[in-house]
């Protein structure tokens, strides 16, 4: 048998922008097998198009054969529509003797919104093709010719290179909050997720980013408990992480149905916090 196997399961992989996706990490090998999950369950790149959280505790159970096997399940909640990748961060693991950083497979959801059709009263005629204007032909010679060959060369050089370099760039912090909250305001404006399910979703993606900005236990702390006793971070701050949770509590917890305005005002004083 492998000495560690690795397995990470969706039960679906197409679901409407309201829906939630249950995903199961499993890995199995020689006891005794000790995992160390990180610090944040995604990479960067699926973090700012899904919310994911742990269903409960992870479950460690004997096998046959001296081994065990850990098995924690996950619920994933997307913040935008189209082919969005859920990609979990590596985790270190210790299986009898051998200790390695593990990768999970990566998969793809297909995720659905409610307006499926398309307006035609907003479609625009069929133009013809349009004429191709006359060349130009300006002989200047075989020197002018080759300095712009040269100066194109240099310029397709540098496009190239800025094209590489913006493919290797990580999201900020805050560039990522600000995808998931633009995000966010447009899926409730729309119409595809109710009151209750935005306010869980902003209370999230702020409790991430203090836990994230200051290294705070933001997701163990009540509203009460995270704004009072930190003090590692200054007053307004504060104080605008209090008015914005205790909302999203009220929302979440005594069914207070939030309107337009309501929720335009929190998205925008998170993203006057979360910017910074």
């Amino acid at each position: 048998m492998n000495p560690l196997a690795v397995t990470l399961t969706l039960d679906k992989t197409t679901v409407r922008l309201s829906e939630s996706v249950t995903v199961t990490a499993t890995l199995q090998g020689n006891a005794p097998l000790v995992v160390s999950p990180p610090k944040e369950w995604l990479l960067p790149e699926s973090a700012a198009a899904w919310r994911i959280r742990p269903n409960g505790p992870a479950s460690l159970e004997k096998q046959a054969d001296g081994q065990e096997r850990w098995v924690q399940t996950f619920r994933a909640d997307p913040y935008q529509a189209g082919e969005l990748p859920l990609a979990f961060a590596p985790i270190e693991v210790k299986s009898g003797a051998m200790a390695k950083s593990v990768e999970w497979p990566t998969h793809t959801v297909k995720v659905q919104t409610s307006i499926t059709a398309a307006n035609a009263a907003e479609a625009r005629p069929i133009t013809g093709i349009e004429d191709v204007p006359p060349e130009i032909i300006d002989d200047r010679g075989p020197t002018t010719i080759a300095i712009a060959m040269i100066g194109l060369a240099i310029a397709a050089g540098l496009i190239a290179f800025a094209l590489r370099r913006r493919k290797t760039v990580t999201p900020t912090l805050a560039a990522t909050v600000a995808q998931q909250l633009d995000a966010l305001e447009r899926s409730h404006i729309a119409g595809e997720i109710d009151g209750r399910t935005f306010a869980e979703r902003l209370s999230e993606i702020v409790r991430d980013w203090v836990q994230s900005r200051f290294g705070l236990p933001a997701k163990q702390q009540t509203t009460a408990e995270l704004t009072d006793v930190s003090t590692n971070w200054d007053e307004r701050t504060r104080e605008v992480v209090r008015e914005v949770l205790s909302k999203c509590d009220r929302m979440k917890f005594a069914g207070q149905e939030p309107t337009a305005d309501e929720c335009r005002e929190l998205v925008t004083n998170a993203r006057a916090i979360c910017g910074e």
